[in-house]
């Protein structure tokens, strides 16, 4: 059962940290980041970027989805990255999911579990990261207790991999998508999200009209496939239950100022001016 109060996990977290390496990855609390409000009737989502956090945090595309959620009256979101083997071997020891580094709640709490993929090489981050969560790994096994697992992102193109593990594949520009995704789970966890009623949202999301940001995607009765409409194509996508949205291109501009890292990232230590030569080399 979720429980109506979901608590942090930091009081468990806290005494792992001194054990790891580079803790600052765990702590949150960046200069510059804002404090997810979580009420009852919001839709929860966690980002989550399937590798460390110096390389994630980075990255503009769950940063804008984070700013554009939390800017919405029925949704709020948090991030989450994937702990390092130091700190993961520890909570599989101590029996701690995975969490957010905004508010350190438990994975397993949100509504949903959204994935930004950016290389196949983190697909078995991706399982791992479900499963450090404490949610059953195969979509087929999951209940109305479990958030929904989301893939997005320009390596999501072709899900096929990881089509046994998702609940919904978004292809293409999240901006707009991400809204009507909230819509539709809103109304869900309106409606009690009774017993048997998980596929409910999968199969709203996949069939919602086409709108201003979205191209219509229809099921194949003969194949179990489900068909992405797009202007001059008809692409086949993935014999699986997950449903696949196709989302139209689009430009989004997020005046802010986005969270610091606790810690270099990738990105500043690209940038930083090469290190002298030594003479003997």
């Amino acid at each position: 059962m979720r429980s109506p109060q979901p608590a942090s996990v930091w009081s468990r977290l806290e005494p792992l940290l001194g054990k790891v390496q580079k803790p600052a990855r765990y702590i949150g609390c960046e200069d510059g980041a804002m404090t997810p409000r979580h009420a009852p009737g919001k839709v929860s989502w966690l980002l989550a970027y399937p590798d460390t956090y110096e390389i994630g945090l980075p990255n503009q595309g769950l940063q804008i989805l984070f700013e554009l959620l939390n800017e919405r009256d029925d949704s709020v979101a948090e991030r989450t990255y994937a702990p390092w083997n130091d700190l993961e071997a520890l909570m599989r020891e101590r029996g701690v999911p995975l969490f957010s580094v905004d508010t350190h709640r438990a994975a397993g709490d949100f509504d949903l579990l959204a994935f930004g993929l950016a290389a196949e090489l983190v697909y078995t981050n991706v399982i791992n990261m479900i499963d450090l969560a404490g949610v059953p790994i195969h979509a087929a096994r999951r209940d109305e207790s479990h958030p929904l697992v989301v893939l997005g992102g320009h390596c999501a193109f072709n899900p096929e991999p990881l089509a046994d593990f998702v609940d919904l594949v978004v292809l293409g520009e999240g901006e707009e998508v991400v809204g009507e995704i909230t819509e539709v789970v809103r109304d869900w966890k309106a409606s009690g999200r009774t017993p048997g009623s998980r596929g409910t949202p999968n199969s709203r999301i996949a069939r919602r009209p086409p709108g201003r940001s979205t191209r219509r995607i229809s099921p194949q009765a003969t194949t179990g496939c489900w068909t992405l409409r797009m202007p001059k194509a008809t692409v086949t996508a993935i014999p699986s239950p997950s449903p696949i949205r196709m989302a139209a291109d689009t430009l989004t501009v997020i005046d802010s100022t986005p969270a610091m890292p606790s810690m270099p990232s990738v990105r500043e230590r690209a940038q930083r001016p090469s290190a002298p030569k030594l003479r003997n080399q």
